[in-house]
């Protein structure tokens, strides 16, 4: 299906869907122009990936599906990048044993904070919200996998630690306008396809990458 428009989209693997034939993945569907996505990526990638793009391309739109919010990026002194996740660490352009694990270990051990995690994110997607406002690009986000039930006052204030900072959280919240949401604030294509099989690393199969890409289409 070609679209008569410029479409970049941007995530984790539940955007990049490696684990699909290419012509069964809902970016290829629904022909998008650009597929920035990379299975097991941080918030930080997705962001610093899309504003590079951004820096240089207009888009007619912009779709983003951002991540759990436990993941993270740091830099190589090569000038690569390590993903870290809660449940491994790859290097992003090398095969996943080429290096030592134990980055991600010291990560989690004394680097990793859930709050200042989550609070980037949310000013990743009030910044990519208002600065494809201001250009004209239609933007669309959604979660991969996290959705609005997971927001709630209970894991804000876990997250938080303080009514201070908890009240910081909800005020960026309410600055995310839920008209750049597919379907609504903080859908998650998860949560979407939960009813379609799923393949062996629990994502999607091509039955529910479809569905998605029928619901996404609503919005183009």
């Amino acid at each position: 299906m070609q679209m008569d428009k410029n479409i970049c989209a941007n995530g984790d693997s539940f955007t990049h869907e490696y684990y699909l034939p290419r012509e069964d993945r809902w970016t290829n569907i629904l022909g998008i122009n650009k597929n920035l996505s990379l299975a097991g990526v941080s918030n930080e990638r997705i962001f610093n990936t899309t504003i590079k793009y951004l820096n240089n391309q207009k888009p007619d739109v912009m779709i983003i599906g951002w991540t759990d919010w436990g993941r993270y990026m740091l830099p190589c002194n090569d000038g690569n990048y390590y993903l870290v996740t809660p449940h491994n660490t790859v290097i992003e352009k090398q095969e996943p044993n080429d290096f030592d694990q134990s980055v991600g270990k010291f990560y989690f051990k004394h680097l990793h904070n859930d709050y200042l995690n989550f609070e980037n994110l949310l000013n990743y997607i009030i910044f990519t919200q208002d600065y494809c406002n201001k250009h004209n690009i239609k933007i669309l986000n959604f979660f991969s996998t996290i959705d609005e039930r997971w927001l709630n006052e209970k894991t804000l204030s876990e997250i938080s630690n303080t009514k201070e900072k908890q009240h910081r959280l909800e005020d960026l919240i309410a600055k995310i306008d839920p008209k750049h949401w597919i379907n609504k604030k903080f859908y998650s294509m998860y949560e979407h396809c939960k009813d379609f099989p799923k393949d062996d690393t629990n994502h999607p199969g091509k039955e529910g990458s479809r569905h998605w890409a029928q619901l996404v289409k609503e919005y183009l």
